[in-house]
């Protein structure tokens, strides 16, 4: 047993090492499947120009398969690592000094210090979450990244096999990494198996290296859990605080609304994912909301220019059941108003005003005629 658990210590160490040298890997990957594709197969084998005569016309073997290949890899290629280097850019360079906007709005998430089922005060600067890592107060879906010690919108892990802090201005670049590196590693290894069926043996080197970094390339990517990552962050709209937990753990929430001529917040308990809008509309959130968005890995999905700011006044769009449960908040409160001015008309209601209102008159009378009665005493 004690064999077992050093031989999984050492291989998670392992798993460690070789995780915090992902850049490395990609980086070299990279670079020698350039090379070996299309330096070493399309541009020396398949646009090599084959001996000709004295009159004929010197043309390429196959330009086709060659451009094509050149298109396809191409794009590839600049989707996953461009997203990479824009992920990278933005974790280390951008919202450096970023503030969660504080400002109070019509639904906030709660969070410590708050009970579902109570009334609390509303005021136009508080919010019923605070951080608790660094006590500071937070919008809705904003939490702590333990790596660069920022409170981010949206955050849900900070990667060290990419070096990536995975939240709302890196989710989509992220994505498309977890999505575009592994279709380029199978077209590399597609390309590499038909350069070691076509090709002569001088020269093969360069393929089984690109082959072997493919492969470790491939085992990276299998290890970032890119379907798994797809399900929750894009299909679901939900980062890892949000859906870890076995039950899940409900959302509490807290409802503007007015009592006794004030504003005060009514939290409740919401079952679910609070902004869940259906898998069409949670890919619209996270990839843009345009598909020719999609296309475009830089282009920003319109959460992140209007975080806190939309209407009619809420951080981020809530799903169709929240609003159902603000408009029941609204509703009891209407009906309790209803009740209480409805009973005030009863027959019952009627007579105990009344006698209230004779029993006040004579009060009234008697105080008035009290110093009537002394003064005729006196005279």
């Amino acid at each position: 047993m004690a064999a077992f658990v050093s031989c999984q210590k050492f291989w998670n160490e392992l798993v460690r090492l070789f995780g915090t040298l992902g850049p490395l890997w990609l980086v070299l990957y990279l670079g020698t499947s350039v090379y070996a594709v299309f330096y070493r197969y399309c541009f020396l084998v398949l646009l090599q120009v084959p001996e000709q005569g004295l009159f004929d016309t010197p043309v390429a073997a196959y330009p086709g398969a060659a451009y094509a290949i050149f298109a396809v890899h191409g794009f590839l290629k600049l989707n996953w690592f461009g997203s990479w280097v824009m992920g990278l850019v933005i974790t280390f360079f951008c919202d450096r000094d970023y503030e969660p906007p504080i400002k109070a709005q019509v639904i906030m998430q709660g969070g410590r210090g708050f009970r579902p089922e109570t009334t609390s005060r509303w005021e136009p600067n508080r919010r019923p979450r605070t951080c608790p890592r660094c006590d500071r107060k937070c919008a809705d879906r904003v939490y702590h990244d333990n790596t660069t010690h920022r409170c981010l919108p949206i955050f849900d892990h900070f990667c060290p096999w990419v070096q990536i802090s995975v939240y709302s201005r890196t989710m989509k670049a992220y994505l498309y990494l977890l999505l575009f590196l592994p279709l380029d590693i199978l077209s590399t290894l597609t390309v590499l198996v038909m350069a070691l069926c076509s090709y002569t043996s001088q020269g093969i080197t360069p393929f089984v290296v690109s082959g072997s970094f493919a492969l470790i390339a491939l085992a990276v990517g299998v290890s970032l859990w890119g379907p798994r990552q797809w399900w929750h962050l894009a299909f679901n709209n939900e980062v890892h605080f949000e859906h870890r937990g076995k039950p899940r753990a409900p959302q509490l929430l807290a409802f503007k609304d007015t009592q006794g001529g004030r504003h005060v917040m009514r939290l409740k308990d919401f079952r679910g994912n609070p902004w869940d809008k259906g898998y069409m509309g949670n890919l619209r959130q996270v990839l843009g909301s345009s598909w020719w968005m999609w296309l475009i890995f830089w282009w920003q999905p319109e959460r992140v220019a209007k975080y806190g700011r939309y209407e009619p006044g809420i951080d981020l769009p809530y799903s169709d059941k929240v609003w159902e449960m603000r408009h029941e908040v609204l509703r009891q409160r209407l009906d309790a108003a209803e009740f209480w001015s409805g009973l005030a008309t009863t027959p019952v209601a009627r007579r105990m005003h009344s006698r209230s209102a004779e029993q006040s008159s004579s009060t009234h009378e008697e105080g008035r005629s009290e110093p009537r009665r002394r003064m005729n005493r006196t005279s």
